[in-house]
């Protein structure tokens, strides 16, 4: 059974929020043909443009999909318009609670295929905590957390109460590249940032909740970081050889944490970088995920047999799992 650790649904409930406003008002979007989107996030340099086609939206079309690429179940996130730390605190909570609630009812439209990811409003933690209460009440199965929080590191400790609610609920965190990195404005061209500098952020919040010492106090909290783990596996043994100037002193050497906290899915693009993944994490932590609809399933299939080893495409699409993803309904 393979399961899609990586997904992205985008509810037309959203797109239809944010339709119709000013043309000074972000973020925006305009209708297209069909169920076709022309989605703004901003006017700044560097802010995205999407053309957002069907099947992002169509969440009928992406069960088909998934039936043709033999994917059983899916966990999704509205990524890229989970942005809600750029957005004022009223419509950050109104947004989140329309997408939460719009994955509930996909969960229960398709039991047992999708796992919803929450979206919360990270920027302020009594916000998030009322939002987790009916996440809970939703019965989504994991927590989006994008790589920074509106410029703002991700483990600074204002957050951590958010993270311990998580930890109570016994929710996996699923991390994510925010659409723009905390140095998008430093001069980089948007491509840069998209490929090099997304990665390079989602390790830095990585590393930033062993250091800081947030996954010592709660114990429970595992976490996927998407995109075979960014660049982890390579400057590891540079960010331990610091361990004297951490903030805290650790329970565990750094590299003990990736191979029993973090998971990480297949999403990647460089063949030579899955071997130092299985050295960093261990075999059994590689999960399927192909980054769906950004990519297609047939495409990233195709790159699992013909760059993994065999015995470890195997077990990346039919034997590991992240045991804390529910697929199915409450315990």
């Amino acid at each position: 059974m393979i399961v899609n650790h990586q997904a992205h649904w985008y509810p037309p409930a959203y797109f239809d929020l944010v339709s119709g406003r000013d043309q000074d008002r972000y973020p925006r979007a305009e209708r297209r043909d069909g169920r076709r989107y022309l989605y703004e996030m901003g006017d700044s340099p560097g802010a995205w443009r999407y053309e957002i086609a069907s099947h992002f939206v169509d969440l009928d079309q992406q069960i088909r999909a998934m039936d043709d690429a033999g994917i059983h179940a899916a966990a999704m996130s509205p990524n890229m318009v989970a942005e809600l730390a750029l957005l004022d605190l009223a419509e950050a909570r109104e947004t989140a609670s329309l997408l939460n609630r719009e994955l509930s009812a996909a969960q229960d439209r398709y039991p047992g295929r999708i796992a919803g990811i929450a979206t919360l409003p990270w920027q302020n933690t009594d916000a998030a905590l009322e939002e987790l209460d009916r996440v809970a009440e939703l019965d989504l199965r994991g927590v989006l957390l994008l790589s920074n929080i509106g410029g703002r590191p991700v483990a600074e400790p204002e957050s951590w109460p958010i993270f311990e609610r998580i930890d109570e609920l016994g929710l996996p965190i699923f991390l994510h590249p925010a659409s723009n990195s905390m140095i998008h404005d430093k001069g980089l061209i948007p491509i840069i940032d998209s490929s090099a500098g997304w990665m390079w952020e989602t390790s830095a919040a990585a590393f930033s909740l062993i250091v800081s010492g947030l996954l010592d106090r709660y114990p429970r909290l595992e976490i996927l970081h998407h995109h075979l783990g960014g660049v982890v596996p390579y400057v590891v043994g540079r960010v331990s050889r610091y361990e004297h100037h951490f903030p805290v002193k650790l329970e565990q050497p750094v590299e003990a944490y990736l191979r029993t906290r973090f998971y990480v899915d297949s999403m990647t693009n460089t063949p030579a970088a899955i071997p130092l993944a299985v050295h960093t994490y261990g075999a059994d932590r590689i999960l399927y995920g192909d980054d769906y609809p950004w990519h297609t399933h047939d495409e990233h299939r195709a790159f699992i047999d013909g760059d993994f080893e065999a015995e470890l495409a195997q077990k990346v699409l039919h034997e590991n799992r992240m045991p804390s993803l529910r697929l199915e309904g409450r315990r």
